[in-house]
């Protein structure tokens, strides 16, 4: 998950300064940080005045495995997508480090212009409340939006409960849409205006079939059917790059599994957003039910709170459930999932390329 790649100086730099305290706290929160040099402690520095030696106290691992990494993204800036969750923060010009963070949805900060506010500010709670209108998902999201985003997940077990398929007409049915219509906006309100790459969506919702088979649902819709009106979505978001679409259909009567995708939450690369009930929750504006929706960035307020855990830790935890639970149905002969890629059905979990997910 959330890693942070500089160089040497850089990172004496905010061991030393004051101002980057706060780069320093998210340093300590993640206990590793990668630099581009091999040779960390100088022989002929007292421990007492090395900074680096100071972390190492703090038990920060100071890593030099990825240094030819991050001595090459100047010249091999499309490699930053090896690790697309992560923070770079290096000795490249502002304009350089700015088009990374555009084409590739990463953070990468020039040592001229280093910023911790879009990770650290305040979380948005919205307060939605039944039958009022003038929401939207933009409105919801809109703040967080200076954060670069490469990839998406959105969990919800319930999400197309309500939908149904126009049996006459062979098509998602005009009236009954408001999964897959909230699921747009989500998209819709996300996915960056320009991309240089692939972008990954990932929603995790029940096994349609399975539940139907159970009489646990009375929806027309199938687990096909899902992952096509997803992957159609595709061509109405009217983006200028490929975007990928991941839908893992969860059995519901595996509980271990189902269970991860109870609490409905939206997960970036640099943030999260949760809903106390139902992401399906607006249509024409209007709200459907009334919850709060909250979207937090992974270190809000380390720059004045530095001691409380933050939402990094919650999303590393989650993630590896979740990528665990894909090794499990990758050497399992009684899968409890389902895997539709770009509408087609896969069995083979090994083909799983989502971002987040993937190890």
């Amino acid at each position: 998950m959330t890693s942070l790649y500089t160089t040497k100086r850089i990172l004496e730099d905010i061991c030393l300064k004051k101002q980057n305290q706060p780069w320093l706290d998210i340093i300590i929160k993640l206990k590793e940080v990668y630099i581009n040099d091999i040779n960390v402690f100088e022989a002929n520095i007292n421990p007492e005045d090395d900074p680096f030696f100071t972390l190492d106290q703090m038990q920060v691992d100071i890593n030099t495995n990825k240094a030819d990494f991050i001595n090459s993204i100047s010249s091999n800036p499309a490699s930053v997508l090896q690790n697309p969750n992560s923070i770079y923060l290096l000795e490249i010009p502002i304009e350089k480090a700015e088009a990374i963070q555009v084409n590739y949805g990463v953070i990468c900060q020039s040592v001229s212009n280093m910023d911790y506010t879009p990770l650290t500010q305040k979380h948005v709670p919205s307060e939605l409340l039944e039958g009022e209108s003038n929401y939207s998902w933009k409105k919801i999201i809109s703040k967080f939006k200076k954060l670069p985003s490469n990839s998406l997940l959105v969990i919800d077990a319930h999400l197309f409960d309500n939908d149904k398929f126009d049996e006459k007409q062979d098509c998602y049915d005009s009236k009954y849409r408001d999964g897959i219509n909230n699921l747009y906006e989500i998209l819709d309100s996300t996915l960056p205006t320009d991309f240089s790459d692939t972008y990954h969506i990932g929603v995790l919702v029940t096994d349609t079939d399975k539940a139907k088979l159970a009489r646990k649902s009375r929806t027309n819709l199938t687990n096909k059917r899902i992952a096509s009106a997803i992957n159609k979505l595709k061509k109405k978001l009217n983006r200028n790059y490929a975007i990928s679409t991941e839908i893992l259909f969860f059995d519901f009567s595996d509980n271990d599994g189902h269970k991860l995708i109870h609490n409905r939450r939206i997960i970036s690369n640099y943030f999260i957003v949760t809903a106390d009930y139902k992401l399906a929750t607006l249509k024409e504006g209007r709200s459907l039910c009334t919850q709060t929706v909250s979207v937090y960035p992974l270190f809000e307020n380390i720059d004045t709170d530095s001691e409380t855990d933050k939402k990094e830790k919650r999303i590393r935890y989650e993630i590896k459930k979740f990528q665990d639970f894909i090794d499990r149905q990758k050497n399992s002969k009684d899968l409890t999932a389902l895997l539709y890629q770009n509408g087609k059905e896969y069995i083979d979990f090994s083909v799983l390329n989502h971002r987040i997910l993937k190890r």
